[in-house]
């Protein structure tokens, strides 16, 4: 997203501002890998894959065959979408694998103390495997509760809960980006503006731009507020939200020139989805300007 912004601050009149929106992965499973793992990543990724495809094609049952499309479906979705993401991909993968090592196995000679040996390694690793799925279900259990009690206006009381989670998630983006939040709501400023520097480190996105430009406002930080603002319109240049919040910013800046340039902004720009929030910035700052006095939210 920073480079995204960069580009549009360069190409202010860029026609493809108009479709900018925030982008959380690569429509190219292939272009994620290479971004997260390099060149062995891709190079190991299409390696399994080819290992097998030519392992399930040697096998003539028809489950096998079954699983080399499915597996070939999974690739050509991956070129224009990211099914990685999802259950089903990694389970055609497992059961894959499962139906490659079989048939494997019948021609691997071994004598009775070698199978013990991969058996009890079989069970050693599934034991492991089960406790950290247990592990990670009950930790996600627990956010998913105390994210919800946060939700019903209970954010302060859920901070300690939350400082024992973050001991887990402090290198969870997602996690970070509901912390940051929560501690925004709750009135903690200087710690939500901490929590967001460490998610910026692993997720500069549009929403944690625009969140962290809110913190700073509240906080009356309201230079930094505007730098944040900016640089999230430069991100989707097509979006209301940041306009608005440096309307705000620069009002209770002492900055009236520069909040009246904004408001003209906000006024003759092109809508490319009507909704309810952005009629209501536009009234709401219309309101504004003609009640020099109302309180700035």
């Amino acid at each position: 997203m920073p480079r995204q912004a960069d580009y549009f601050r360069r190409h202010a009149d860029s026609g493809y501002a108009w479709l900018a929106g925030e982008v959380y992965h690569p429509l190219n499973e292939f272009v994620w890998v290479w971004i997260e793992f390099g060149l062995p990543g891709i190079l190991l990724l299409l390696g399994g894959w080819a290992w097998l495809l030519a392992g399930l094609f040697r096998r003539r049952d028809i489950f096998s065959r079954m699983l080399a499309v499915s597996l070939c479906a999974c690739v050509i979705f991956a070129m224009f979408s990211y099914p990685l993401k999802y259950p089903l991909a990694s389970v055609i993968g497992i059961v894959a694998m499962w139906r490659v090592c079989a048939g494997m196995s019948g021609r691997i000679k071994m004598n009775e103390w070698g199978w013990r040996w991969v058996g009890m390694a079989g069970v050693v690793v599934s034991v492991v495997a089960l406790i950290k799925v247990s592990v990670a279900y009950s930790y996600e259990y627990e956010w998913s509760r105390v994210a919800r009690c946060a939700l019903h206006g209970h954010s302060r009381e859920m901070m300690p809960r939350y400082a024992d989670l973050y001991r887990h998630y402090h290198r969870d983006a997602s996690f970070l980006y509901n912390y940051t939040a929560e501690q925004f709501y709750a009135g903690q400023y200087e710690e939500a503006l901490k929590t967001a520097k460490e998610c910026r480190a692993l997720w500069p996105s549009y929403n944690l731009s625009l969140l962290t430009g809110d913190i700073c406002r509240a906080a009356g930080k309201y230079g930094e507020a505007v730098q944040y603002y900016v640089q999230a319109h430069w991100m989707c240049p097509v979006r209301f939200a940041p306009l608005e919040g440096l309307y705000y910013a620069y009002k209770s800046g002492n900055r009236p020139l520069m909040a009246d340039s904004v408001a003209n902004v906000i006024f003759r720009k092109k809508i490319k989805v009507d909704s309810r929030d952005v009629q209501r910035i536009k009234k709401e700052i219309l309101e504004d300007m003609r009640h020099g006095e109302k309180m700035v939210p």
